[in-house]
């Protein structure tokens, strides 16, 4: 039988019965299969172990996502961003890389702010991951969700408007640091003055995990405000940031810019990238396409047909 050194694995995890786990002596079968991904050095030395039916239910690319999050989590960095296109699974990478935490015994606490319109989503996909016992939503009456994640560990579920309206008071509550923080759409702090950014500046915890499928929409002070989230002055200050990448970027793209402005521009870019590559997993679905990662369900056929009179 394996131990568990602290929280066992929900016991309607999507397991067979034969495979099903007895929280209540925190045991699990030794029939369990279980996917082992082994430290990386830095700050951790356990193993992350997964049941190796969840794992085997990701696809290719979210398999590689898992096991780019566990070096991230091994490493010394503070957090990361998934940035994959829409559609390619970042809540069930997610929700299964927490499930392995979770069952491994690494992590006690963490904390998901999603958008109101995707909470159901979140729900369904922990559930899928076996955490359906671990999920608490924040309540303003009591705060009883808060305070059981406090008190017995889990997962704290609520969306951008809860925490916004209500940050103050669950700080104050809660003193103990969070293990992870996830961000869902994480492009809505993608203002570094926005009244949420702010309010999530100040959550304490050891890591922080960003999710958005759409990093940069208007400049580069999107990426920015995303890196400052998970560590303050990662790209340096505001002020330098601006100087060494926003504007050489910018003079760059006009039509009518010059050779010089738009090698400067490509420089800066390709500066920019290289320093936020160890955080962020970016992956379109062409790109999975083409390298065979991602089947391609969809085949164009064009027709070309002549106009009648009345159309």
């Amino acid at each position: 039988q394996l131990e568990f050194k602290r929280h066992p694995f929900s016991d309607k995890a999507p397991l067979t019965p034969e495979q099903s786990l007895h929280v209540d002596g925190y045991k699990a079968n030794a029939s369990l299969d279980l996917h082992t991904l082994y430290p990386f050095g830095g700050k951790e030395a356990r193993l992350f172990s997964l049941p190796v039916q969840l794992y085997q239910d990701l696809q290719p690319h979210q398999k590689q996502g898992l096991e780019w999050l566990w070096p991230l989590h091994c490493s010394d960095m503070p957090g990361g961003i998934v940035a994959d296109d829409m559609g390619l699974g970042k809540t069930l990478q997610t929700t299964t890389f927490l499930s392995g935490l979770l069952y491994s015994g690494i992590i006690e606490r963490v904390m998901i702010i999603a958008p109101l319109s995707v909470l159901d989503a979140w729900i369904y996909e922990l559930t899928r991951s076996g955490l359906s016992q671990r999920i608490q939503q924040y309540n303003t009456s009591g705060e009883t969700g808060l305070r059981i994640v406090e008190e017995e560990g889990g997962i704290l579920l609520l969306s951008y408007t809860m925490y916004s309206n209500n940050h103050e008071k669950m700080i104050g509550l809660h003193d103990k640091k969070w293990d992870y923080i996830v961000l869902d759409e994480a492009h809505k702090i993608k203002n570094l003055d926005a009244a949420i950014t702010t309010a999530v500046k100040k959550l304490k915890c050891n890591m922080k995990l960003l999710l958005t499928g759409t990093p940069l929409t208007r400049s580069l002070m999107d990426i920015f405000s995303l890196m400052e989230f998970i560590e303050v002055n990662i790209l340096g200050d505001k002020k330098k940031f601006s100087k060494k990448y926003k504007c050489p970027v910018q003079l760059g793209l006009y039509s009518n810019s010059n050779a010089y402005d738009k090698d400067r521009c490509l420089q800066a870019l390709a500066r920019c990238r290289e320093k936020i590559s160890p955080y962020m997993l970016r992956r379109t679905k062409s790109i999975l396409v083409e390298s065979g990662a991602l089947p391609c369900k969809k085949d164009d056929v064009v027709l070309w047909l002549k106009l009648t009179k009345l159309q």
